[in-house]
């Protein structure tokens, strides 16, 4: 007997049309089920609240949904009640609205909850290639007493399938809700997707539900987590599955963000865990009415598979692309009150970064001779110009170079002492020290360039505000518009104490001057400052050969300095928003997770592109004030930096240096491709004095020749 109740919050021609044919598969069903005959109602009515029950009524509805639907089928006409023949999927939003939930989850008799996993048969049937799958899982329980669960693995397993592929199969095609796409074989997307028409109705069946909205893809489609992922997004998202279940994500990529250079993508990687009871692919698509060729969704592209360390990548990561996570859970259990609730956390881990460059080149061991450290231009020409200059340059440190547009070559100093000096060839302590100047080399002539006047000289880059200033780090020329200008990155300090050392890095900025007015910059930005002081060398886009201007800089400490290197498209180092940051891993756009390179670095140092390599130069700082200076090569300019070779002992420091004084040191070394060709290359590097009185008697005002930048030359071989 079927009992049929009047229900008026529902339109009765609708129920009186598709219940009976619900209820009287439920009548077959208890054909299979042979304890239900046995049991009387007193004791049904308080089993029905048990586990055993729901167990088995999870697979009774969602199996009875879809008889409910084949019966219409067995018409020889189309029904004459089109709405009720599309009753059976009432419920499917509380399945594709909550998929993390287990698959054989039930609620109390009559809760929708078991009605809505009808898409289950349908994919079964699909499967094993006809519509005896569904009739054999009930032949399974019959012949075995055993649950839905047990069943369907077994029907699945007689024929060949595997389970955990054909649950990640059901999930895919559950977001898709599309046609299987084809291919060769083996098709890659075999399976992820449904043959039966009725897949229009069930997308039809979403709309209105806030968890299965039409958000970025355009389509209606199961609750997912939607994530916009710029170049150098590194995060880690988490996920709870129940048994059977499945959690989706869609990662979308960022319009202009990523490698300018290679159509602004990036590399999206997708790693996990190695869990036995997790599988996962990725859906490559665009949102309907995107721009470009990329397949748009629910037609995939592609689907990308985790490598044997469970990290799916794609390459060619680039707006208006999204990848699509998908992830089930493969350890069903048997048990539904047991299988609801018993949720896991699985975790993965996205990142977008832009390749790293792995160019091939002939490294060998580098060979330095012909070494020259005495007169070695343009040391007497500096020398010359601090006795003779009434207010200019009588000595700093810093000393790097950049050729101007008109041939000229331009000196950037740091910390400067001005003229004139004493008669005697001391200083008087009346000289300025100002925090940074440049001088210009035309020829044989030399021309210093500060802030301020003659009679009130400033730095070029004044003390922002007491006890701050600024040092400068390397200098380039940037073309923009059209027109050159020169780029200076300077580093500010900041004063926190009275010792000498209480004095620490604050931020990074660049300074762009007009070539026609190099004593006043026409503006200054802030930089990256987060991972510490950048600027202390720049590999401009004319060397590197890639189009990116390389800026490196440093993780410092008092030994064991280490590289950074940060680089922008173009010249423009006031670009920050284009800034990509070297990892191990790849580029990012975010400096906080930038890695450390070389080891032993120091607080300046020089990259050289150079024979189709490029050549690093440093002193070392391993040791604290090491008198030792290397070179290293690399077929990059983001390294790795090799073959460390000894290029020269700075020979006044200490009290065995030439000096004779343990306050002496030396340091700041870098080579200068404004003034070397070929394999001859010119290196300077600066000396200085822990003596840091400032009175007549003070070792910078008795003896000006220490505080001035001395040049070495040699060959590299």
């Amino acid at each position: 007997m079927i009992v049929l109740p009047s229900d008026p919050g529902r339109y009765d021609s609708d129920n009186y049309d598709y219940l009976p044919r619900h209820e009287f598969f439920h009548i077959v069903q208890y054909q299979y089920w042979d304890d239900t005959g046995d049991i009387g109602w007193a004791y049904l009515r308080d089993w029905m609240g048990g586990s055993d029950f729901k167990t088995m009524n999870w697979w009774m509805e969602s199996t009875a949904e879809w008889a409910a639907l084949m019966s219409y089928r067995l018409q020889p006409y189309p029904p004459s009640n089109t709405s009720a023949s599309r009753m059976y999927a009432h419920a499917l939003e509380e399945f594709l609205g909550d998929p993390g939930r287990a698959l054989n989850a039930a609620e109390e008799l009559g809760s929708s909850r078991q009605y809505s996993t009808f898409l289950l048969a349908f994919y079964l049937n699909e499967q094993t290639g006809g519509t005896a799958a569904v009739r054999k899982t009930w032949e399974h329980i019959r012949d075995h007493d055993s649950t839905p669960v047990t069943a369907i693995k077994a029907v699945l397993t007689g024929y060949g399938l595997d389970i955990p592929s054909t649950l990640l199969g059901f999930s895919v095609a559950n977001y898709r809700l599309a046609a299987e796409q084809g291919g060769a074989p083996p098709n890659p997307m075999a399976g992820y997707g449904y043959d039966d028409a009725e897949r229009s109705v069930w997308r039809a069946q979403l709309v209105g539900d806030s968890r299965t909205d039409d958000h970025l893809l355009g389509e209606y489609r199961p609750a997912r987590t939607t994530r916009a992922v710029p170049m150098g997004t590194q995060e880690t998202y988490a996920a709870d599955i129940e048994p059977g279940g499945s959690a989706y994500f869609d990662f979308a990529a960022v319009q202009n963000s990523g490698d300018p250079a290679d159509g602004y993508e990036s590399k999206l990687t997708i790693g996990t865990e190695d869990r036995d009871d997790l599988e996962y692919v990725a859906m490559v698509w665009s949102p309907q009415g995107s721009p470009g060729s990329l397949s748009e969704y629910p037609t995939a592209a592609r689907a990308v598979y985790p490598n044997a360390n469970n990290v799916i990548t794609v390459t060619d990561f680039a707006y208006p692309m999204v990848v699509t996570l998908v992830a089930t859970r493969t350890d069903l259990k048997t048990n539904s009150v047991e299988a609801d609730g018993d949720g896991r956390e699985y975790r993965f881990r996205v990142r977008a970064l832009v390749p790293l460059d792995s160019p091939s080149c002939n490294l060998s061991n580098l060979t330095v001779s012909n070494l020259q450290d005495d007169g070695v231009a343009p040391e007497q020409q500096f020398l010359d110009y601090a006795e003779s200059t009434p207010n200019g340059w009588t000595g700093g440190d810093s000393t790097y170079s950049v050729r101007l547009p008109d041939g000229d070559l331009l000196w950037l100093f740091s910390d400067t002492f001005l003229g004139p000096l004493n008669s005697d060839g001391t200083r008087p302590v009346t000289a300025p020290l100002i925090n940074s100047t440049f001088v210009r080399q035309d020829g044989g002539t030399l021309s210093t360039i500060q802030g301020g006047t003659a009679a009130n000289p400033e730095a070029i880059m004044p003390p922002p505000e007491a006890n701050h200033w600024y040092w400068l780090g390397d200098g380039m020329i940037s073309r923009r518009g059209g027109t050159d200008y020169l780029q200076v990155v300077f580093q500010e300090y900041l004063r926190f104490g009275s010792g000498d050392w209480d004095w620490r890095f604050d931020q990074n900025v660049v300074a762009t001057f007009a070539l026609s007015n190099l004593k006043d910059p026409v503006s200054v930005q802030s930089l990256p400052s987060q991972a510490g002081a950048w600027g202390s060398a720049l590999l401009p886009a004319s060397q590197s050969g890639d189009g990116y201007t390389y800026i490196y800089g440093i993780a410092d400490a008092p030994t064991n300095k280490k590289q950074r290197i940060a680089r922008v498209h173009g010249t423009d180092l006031g670009a920050t928003a284009k800034w990509q940051f070297w990892t191990p891993d790849g580029w990012t756009a975010y400096e906080s997770d930038t890695g450390t390179g070389l080891n032993g670095i120091a607080n300046e140092y020089s990259v050289t592109k150079w024979n189709n390599q490029y050549v690093l130069v440093s002193q070392d700082s391993t040791v604290a004030f090491n008198n030792q200076v290397f070179a290293y090569t690399s077929c990059s300019p983001a390294g790795p930096f090799t073959n460390r070779s000894l290029v020269y002992a700075m020979p006044e420091t200490g009290l065995f240096g030439s000096y004779g004084d343990e306050r002496i040191f030396a340091y700041n070394a870098h080579l200068h491709p404004t003034i070397s060709s070929g394999n001859r290359f010119v290196m300077s590097y600066n000396v200085n004095t822990f003596d840091s009185r400032m009175t007549a008697e003070g070792s910078h005002y008795t003896d000006p020749s220490i505080y001035k930048p001395r040049f070495i030359s040699f060959t590299l071989n």
